[in-house]
C-alpha cells in the first residue's frame, strides 16, 4: 500500500461520495496478505514484541484492511470516525499466507450527528476457507448537524480490573500508524479541532491492536470473537492504561482521568 494522499478539505461534505452507496455495494477486492516486516512495524507502535504473536499473523492487523480498502474505492475517509470493530477469528492465520478481503455495505443507520455506515468483511484464503471475517460501524458526520452534546458512552458494568499494559500515545506513532490508509483527523491539529477535538485523536485500530495484543500475550488466539466498542475519543498526547478482568474476557483502555476509551469482549475463545 502506499503512503495516502488527501482527497477531502476540512470543509467538504464527507458523505459526498458515500451518500449514492446501496445495501450490498461491494468494496473492490483487496489482497490482506501480512508480512512478518510489516507486522513488526505496526507492533512496535503499540509495544507489542515478535515473541507476542511469532509467526501467526495478528488478526487485528489483518482487520486494518478494511480502511486501506477505502481509496481504492474512491471513498474518503478524513473525518470518519469508527465506533464499532468486532473480529470473528476461526483458525490461525500464518505470516505470508495468501489471504483475500472482499467487504460489503449492510443497512445504514441515522444518527443526530451524520450517517452510520455498517461494513462486513471476509477474509478467504487460496484454498476457499474463510478464517476470518471483520464487521464494522463508522460515523460518516454530517458538517451541516448542529453541535450539541455527544450521547453519553454505554454503562462498562462492573468489574475488577486489572493492568495488563500501556499504550503511550505520540503524535509521531499515531501519524505513522495512520500513514498508509490517512484520515487527517488523526495528523492534521486545525482539521480535528474543527470537528470538535482538542487535538488528533489516536485510531480507534491502534487501540483494538493494542488490546488484541493484551490478549494474546495470555496465549496466542487460534480462535475468537473480539468486540470493540469506542467510547470516546484518545489524543495523540496521551498515555492509556491497558486492563483486563480476572477471567480475561473483557478488555480496555482508559485514560488519564479514569475513562475508558475502547471496551472489548472476547468470547468462544480458543489458543493455540
Amino acid at each position: 500500500m502506499q503512503a495516502r494522499q488527501s482527497t477531502t478539505g476540512a470543509g467538504d461534505d464527507p458523505l459526498g461520495a458515500w451518500a449514492g452507496l446501496p445495501v450490498g455495494f461491494r468494496f473492490p477486492p483487496f489482497d490482506a496478505t501480512l508480512t512478518a516486516e510489516r507486522q513488526a512495524r505496526y507492533h512496535r507502535l503499540v509495544g507489542i514484541g515478535d515473541e507476542v504473536f511469532g509467526e501467526q499473523a495478528d488478526a487485528s492487523l489483518l482487520s486494518h484492511a478494511t480502511v486501506a480498502v477505502l481509496r481504492p474505492a474512491g471513498l474518503p475517509v478524513d473525518g470518519r470516525v469508527l465506533l464499532s470493530h468486532d473480529i470473528r477469528q476461526t483458525r490461525p492465520i500464518r505470516l505470508g499466507e495468501l489471504v483475500g478481503m472482499q467487504g460489503e455495505i449492510l443497512p445504514w443507520a441515522d444518527s443526530p450527528r451524520g450517517r452510520i455506515v455498517h461494513c462486513q468483511f471476509r477474509y478467504r484464503t487460496a484454498a476457499g476457507d474463510e478464517p476470518l471475517r471483520v464487521n464494522m460501524r463508522g460515523l460518516l458526520p454530517d458538517p451541516s448537524a448542529t453541535p450539541g452534546p455527544r450521547p453519553a458512552p454505554p454503562a462498562e458494568g462492573a468489574a475488577e480490573w486489572q493492568p495488563v499494559g500501556r499504550l503511550p500515545l505520540t503524535p509521531q506513532a499515531v501519524a505513522a500508524f495512520g500513514a498508509e490508509v490517512g484520515n487527517r483527523i488523526h495528523d492534521d491539529p486545525d482539521f480535528a479541532r474543527a470537528r470538535g477535538f482538542r487535538a488528533p485523536i489516536a485510531q480507534g485500530l491502534m487501540q483494538l491492536m493494542a488490546l488484541y495484543g493484551a490478549l494474546a500475550r495470555e496465549g496466542r488466539p487460534s480462535r475468537v470473537t473480539f468486540a470493540a466498542r469506542f467510547l470516546r475519543p484518545a489524543f495523540w498526547d496521551e498515555e492509556l492504561r491497558l486492563e483486563a478482568d480476572a477471567a480475561r474476557t473483557r478488555y480496555r483502555a482508559v485514560n488519564a482521568g479514569g475513562k475508558a476509551t475502547v471496551a472489548a469482549a472476547a468470547s468462544d475463545l480458543e489458543r493455540v
